[in-house]
């Protein structure tokens, strides 16, 4: 608040005019607009403007208290696909007024490849770490006046898991973390385990079928995956 003292020196009404003064006081995310006199309500003035207050001199209840008047800023948020490279449209907000996100499907964004679909927004390009999910309703997400924050696409894989059976009849298990790719992706590199043991074998690698064969995915080794899926361990034998 700012408080305009005026003294008559006298119990008269006073005519005296003031000027206002300019507001030198800050809100997060909103823009001084006037001054209202007497209470939040009351009649507006703009900083600078001539003010004649009218009041009888009263020590109890001396001066006039001119509150200040805040306009919420305004922003916008632009939505670009997940490397940026192009701009898939903008929303208007206001600080303080909670406001969902365009959804993807309003956007008409496409995925970069069949194996990936639309996960949330990330706030740099590239981004695989989600800020906000798909209609998110967001409030605040900047307090400069005309401000822009700008988002880009993820797109994520469906989880990718490795199911291994090894060891004999398979009585060995194991399954891998759930990894994902991301975006322009088309796979995930996975560090492959090596087969249990069996005794008087030696454990070659991995099939994806249990049928007889060569191994199709080498032990210990990093490779990449588009889905989950269950190895098998390969063994041969040598006879003398």
């Amino acid at each position: 608040t700012k408080t305009v003292y005026l003294n008559a020196n006298s119990t008269t009404t006073s005519s005296q005019a003031v000027t206002l003064a300019a507001n030198k006081f800050t809100r997060t995310g909103y823009t001084f607009s006037k001054w209202a006199a007497g209470s939040a309500s009351g009649t507006q003035y703009a900083a600078g403007a001539s003010y004649n207050p009218n009041l009888a001199y009263n020590a109890s209840t001396f001066g006039t208290t001119m509150y200040a008047i805040w306009t919420a800023n305004t922003y916008t948020v632009e939505y670009y696909t997940y490397d940026g490279g192009t701009k898939l449209g903008t929303s208007s907000h206001t600080y303080g007024t909670a406001k969902a996100l365009t959804t993807m499907s309003t956007l008409k964004g496409t995925a970069p490849n069949t194996s990936v679909t639309f996960y949330g927004w990330a706030t740099s390009a590239n981004g695989t770490s989600r800020s906000y999910t798909d209609g998110q309703s967001v409030t605040s997400l900047t307090s400069t006046a005309n401000g822009t924050v700008k988002l880009y696409a993820i797109y994520r894989s469906a989880g990718v898991t490795i199911t291994y059976k090894s060891g004999l009849n398979s009585t060995t298990r194991k399954t891998s973390d759930t990894y994902y790719y991301y975006n322009a992706a088309t796979s995930v590199s996975i560090k492959t385990e090596t087969p249990a043991s069996i005794t008087s074998w030696g454990a070659l690698g991995w099939r994806d079928d249990t049928t007889a064969g060569a191994k199709e995915y080498s032990s210990a080794t990093a490779t990449s995956f588009s889905a989950s899926k269950t190895l098998y361990g390969v063994y041969s034998r040598s006879y003398t």
